[in-house]
């Protein structure tokens, strides 16, 4: 005999999960998509244990996804639900690994090589990336994610409104 379970609203979704909706963003640059794009999203209503993120596709989109941080990781459609903040940095440019521990057991000439290609990637990322939009939490770029709508956000890179001078000492390390 073949059992069926059932599971109603939520079935496998953590307690502590904020309500999530759809949330799709698309990034041009010179009116272009722009490939390998992190975008980040903060909320205060997301706990700490929780990121939501994506890296957009060859067309400069990307459908948002929140993560479980710790213990099982798990991945969910969408992103909190309220008032969010948008953070965008290119793929690659300076990437989360901390310069100690990437460098550990690698002789000079080889810390100073990956310092050295860090510091070429993070130059490259400041000509694609306005500075100012880095960081989700001071970021200039903000969105109403509602329950029950088509959620869509287009962000030009190129827009001269995102032309802030931010101090670089503001900034996330990533």
């Amino acid at each position: 005999m073949i059992q069926f379970i059932l599971c109603f609203g939520g079935c496998g979704k953590p307690s502590d999960l904020p309500k999530l909706a759809p949330f799709q963003v698309t990034v041009t640059k010179n009116g272009q998509p722009a490939e390998k794009v992190i975008v980040t999203v903060h909320s205060d209503g997301l706990p700490s244990n929780y990121g939501c993120y994506g890296m957009t596709d060859s067309n400069g989109r990307i459908a948002l996804v929140t993560h479980s941080q710790i213990g099982k990781r798990q991945k969910f459609s969408g992103a909190p639900v309220g008032d969010t903040k948008i953070g965008v940095r290119r793929d690659g440019s300076v990437g989360l690994e901390d310069p100690r521990e990437a460098t550990k057991g690698m002789s000079r000439d080889e810390a100073y090589a990956y310092a050295a290609e860090r510091s070429k990637r993070q130059a490259e990322n400041e000509k694609f990336v306005p500075l100012a939009l880095t960081d989700p939490l001071i970021s200039p770029i903000e969105f109403t994610v509602a329950e029950n709508a088509n959620n869509i956000l287009t962000i030009e890179l190129d827009d001269p409104q995102w032309d802030i001078k931010i101090d670089p000492k503001r900034l996330r390390k990533y």
